[in-house]
């Protein structure tokens, strides 16, 4: 099976790099997996977590327009004062960007294509119906981080996620609560793939201290 992977960066440091990283390596067993992503292949060199050989990398389509400053200043002063949902979608997702898109999807032959996060997961399911592969979006936080955090990930996209997310022959999700949100806010019947570990613990605790520990960035969307 051809399998590719789209999202932003597979070579920072975060859960996203690792779980796709993961998902990668394991998939390459038996598959041909490529990841797309807007690094660079001296970037990916240098990724903290590192992919097996047998994955393939193709940088993701850029556009001249879309990298341009003044257009990226643009329109984030667009989107913050427009309230047209209708606008703020040609904003964000432009036609020459669809097409982009459409065209490196299917030069590429895959069988499945899997959107990573909210952003490659919105895109995909916005030209899903022009994709020869089977699309699958994956979304790696809770409903809230998502589409309830002000000026993070989802926020005000929900409109687009109601529109589109259907067009997608698969949605994944971390778990049950995510699951009922999700399904109930978009209509759709998502499926549930917990996180995989990276590792395997000598020690299996006992359930009996009462001390617990968190890791993670001191930022809202972390909930400590």
């Amino acid at each position: 099976m051809k399998i590719c992977i789209w999202l932003g960066t597979i070579s920072d440091i975060g859960g996203v790099q690792r779980l796709c990283t993961l998902l990668a390596n394991e998939l390459a067993k038996e598959n041909e997996v490529t990841i797309a992503s807007f690094d660079t292949p001296k970037k990916l060199a240098n990724a903290v977590y590192k992919l097996d050989k047998r994955v393939k990398f193709v940088e993701f389509p850029k556009n001249k327009v879309a990298s341009n400053i003044f257009y990226r200043i643009m329109r984030r002063i667009l989107f913050k004062l427009i309230r047209n949902d209708k606008y703020l979608e040609k904003i964000d997702f432009p036609k020459f960007m669809r097409k982009r898109l459409v065209d490196f999807a299917n030069q590429g032959e895959y069988d499945a294509i899997i959107g990573v996060h909210w952003y490659h997961s919105l895109w995909l399911a916005m030209i899903a119906p022009e994709v020869k592969a089977k699309t699958v979006g994956w979304q790696l936080s809770s409903f809230d981080a998502y589409f309830n955090t002000p000026g993070k990930y989802a926020w005000r996209k929900k409109v687009l996620f109601e529109k589109y997310i259907s067009n997608l022959d698969h949605y994944v999700v971390l778990n049950e609560r995510t699951k009922e949100k999700i399904d109930t806010n978009f209509g759709i019947d998502s499926s549930i793939i917990y996180n995989p570990r990276s590792y395997t613990s000598k020690e299996k605790a006992d359930m009996k201290n009462k001390v617990f520990l968190a890791a993670g960035r001191m930022v809202y969307v972390k909930a400590f």
